[in-house]
């Protein structure tokens, strides 16, 4: 056997996160428990933060020089997912076209992602909470306490829908449309820049 070396291969992990959002999405329906949202939101952020910087790389391969390239990608990668989330349509069409902060696939994402934020940066304080005094069979005494998760109750499954298919479409107006074309069209919340650009 031959060996081969210095041969540059790209890893791409899209796929695996989309196999993984689509299985946390259907245990999620399957039996809607605090256990599967809290996977399907982290999952689901992950997906999206992992298409946006794909996106990136490929842009600044497909704009820049090797040594450039990762100079660049390693700059926008260090974006908050937000900040990706709506300037990689200006960065990738040259300020041609921008997101529309208003349309909804952007709208359920960022909500999304403030309630993956609460989820993975939990704090348990002391809370005051409505309990109820239960006597057990051997007559000691065991409270009841029903806790509510404001955010995990933004999950449900009746919800989920909504934010599944706005990663879905946001990936697919973004990543997918420009692996195929090395461009993005207008239409969706992509919308033309009628503004002039920050720099030439």
């Amino acid at each position: 056997m031959t060996m081969i070396s210095g041969i540059r291969v790209k890893t791409s992990f899209i796929d695996s996160y989309k196999e993984a959002l689509d299985n946390s999405y259907q245990m999620l329906n399957q039996s809607d428990n605090y256990s599967n949202r809290i996977s399907f939101g982290i999952v689901t952020v992950a997906y999206i933060e992992c298409a946006c910087n794909r996106l990136i790389i490929d842009f600044c391969e497909n704009t820049f020089d090797a040594t450039n390239a990762k100079i660049y990608a390693e700059f926008f990668i260090k974006f908050a997912i937000t900040a990706k989330i709506q300037m990689l349509v200006t960065l990738v069409t040259h300020y041609k076209f921008i997101v529309d902060r208003n349309h909804n696939t952007i709208q359920f994402l960022i909500k999304l992602i403030r309630i993956r934020n609460q989820i993975v940066h939990k704090k348990d304080y002391y809370k005051e909470v409505q309990g109820e005094f239960i006597e057990a069979a051997d007559s000691s005494t065991i409270i009841s306490v029903q806790f509510c998760d404001k955010h995990l109750e933004q999950l449900l499954s009746s919800e989920a829908t909504k934010f599944y298919n706005a990663a879905l479409n946001f990936v697919s107006r973004t990543l997918e449309e420009y692996s195929k074309n090395q461009s993005l069209k207008e239409g969706d919340f992509i919308i033309n820049n009628s503004q002039k650009p920050m720099c030439k």
